[in-house]
């Protein structure tokens, strides 16, 4: 009965040491596929971060800027090592940065294709470091979905990583087979908009031509450091697990890198930090637009001067009942409208306003013929405030604080890097337009 009884703890003990062997085995065939530590040049401190590690960083429904705002910066976080799979240049560990408010914001690379069944995998995990120093007006930190281009559809998952302490280092990671998407059609060159729905698993095939990050509001500093994909490589060997160390080889010809000399200084170093990031890249350069857009304002003779308008109850009904809200210009106009409602103001008084002159806290904005005349202060009312909050997070509406708040209708299509204000004439040209759909003419709507 001894001899059966060890016979059978032997077995039992072999198929605990096969079992765990198989458990080691599967451990291990779990492997980093792609890594990006944004290692750039030192010379080139603060440079496009889509020239130096290929990553892009695009606002939904615009076209990518001619300089971008996405930069490549010195020092990232304190994990640091060599890249996989993706386009290390220099000796300097970096991070990927973005320093610009925006309503929806892509970060993402097209460095690395693979097929989405490893997405799916259940072993497979997406990871990576981040630090977002926005806050809302409700004092709540901004935050991250996983962003996956398959084939001609983006995937953003519903499932996000807030930031916890702002100003701080925070390990993100998932698991994104598990996770429900929403859809959004792809479009050359443009970046994508928030899904409306999240309801759909990644497909069951495809390929995956890029990923990243995506946030649907930006009212502070973007960085990310070590962006991984992990799981198990194809028996292929398709994909190479062979991690690539920084080579200054590679760095542009001419570069101090390679001459051995010493490059610019990064910036400050500001870890502790938790009020909104300062001392970064693009504030030294103040003469250029970061976004890339030329803003093209009034001159004088087709700003302010002119009739005075005023609108009925009456009159506004029925134009607001004739403007949709399916595009930027219906909530262009509405939001004009809705301003002009119970005042007598300038037709052109809206011409050289300026996003930055709208104060969305107090509902305050400052009206004024620029450069001379003294700007009007004049609080929204509630209609008019949610009016014109629609048009500014709907895809394509300016951002920028020096942008003009209301542009000229087809401006921002793909690829196009001058963003003109709407003068008088086209002020009067909508509202005789809109009038005309109203059954409204331009003389019942307008006073002198």
């Amino acid at each position: 009965m001894v001899r059966d009884k060890a016979r059978r703890y032997t077995a039992v003990f072999l198929i605990v040491i096969s079992l765990c062997s198989v458990c080691t085995q599967a451990i291990a065939e779990s492997v980093t596929l792609y890594r990006e530590t944004y290692n750039h040049c030192s010379g080139t401190v603060g440079k496009d971060s889509g020239n130096e590690v290929n990553w892009i960083g695009l606002v939904s429904g615009r076209a990518q800027e001619r300089i971008s705002n996405l930069k490549s910066v010195s020092y990232g976080s304190d994990d640091v090592g060599g890249s996989v799979n993706s386009l290390p240049i220099g000796l300097s560990e970096g991070y990927a940065f973005w320093f610009k408010p925006v309503n929806g914001l892509t970060i993402f690379t097209a460095e690395f294709q693979f097929d989405v069944g490893i997405l799916r995998a259940g072993d497979t995990s997406v990871e990576y470091l981040q630090r977002l120093s926005g806050v809302s007006v409700d004092d709540v930190p901004n935050k991250t979905h996983l962003a996956f281009l398959v084939d001609d559809t983006w995937y953003i998952s519903q499932a996000f990583a807030r930031q916890e302490k702002v100003g701080v280092w925070e390990q993100v990671s998932f698991a994104p087979g598990i996770l429900t998407y929403g859809m959004t059609p792809y479009i050359d060159g443009l970046g994508p908009v928030l899904p409306t729905t999240f309801t759909s698993p990644l497909p069951a095939a495809g390929t995956v031509r890029a990923f990243g990050v995506f946030l649907d509001e930006v009212n502070g500093r973007v960085r990310l450091d070590n962006f991984m994909i992990k799981g198990t490589a194809p028996s292929d060997g398709s994909i190479s697990t062979e991690v690539q160390e920084p080579d200054v080889s590679l760095c542009p010809e001419g570069s101090p890198d390679r001459a051995g000399e010493p490059g610019q200084d990064p910036p400050s170093d500001d870890e502790g930090d938790v009020t909104p990031d300062h001392n970064d890249p693009g504030d030294s350069h103040p003469e250029e637009d970061p976004t890339g857009y030329d803003y093209v304002f009034c001159p004088i003779k087709q700003q302010g001067r002119g009739r005075l308008v005023s609108l009925s109850r009456e009159h506004r009904a029925k134009l607001i009942r004739s403007i949709s809200d399916s595009s930027l210009s219906d909530l262009r106009d509405r939001a004009i409208i809705r301003l002009f409602a119970r005042r007598r103001m300038k037709m052109g008084s809206l011409v050289n306003v300026k996003v930055g002159d709208y104060d969305p806290d107090a509902k305050v904005l400052s009206l004024g013929v620029r450069p001379k005349s003294k700007p009007q202060r004049i609080k929204v009312g509630r209609v008019a405030a949610k009016a014109l909050e629609e048009y500014l997070f709907f895809p394509g509406a300016p951002s920028e604080a020096n942008a003009p708040l209301f542009i000229r209708e087809g401006i921002q299509a793909a690829f196009t890097t001058t963003v003109e204000a709407l003068c008088k004439p086209d002020v009067r040209s909508m509202l005789m337009v809109r009038g005309r759909s109203a059954r409204i003419r331009i003389g019942d709507i307008t006073v002198k």
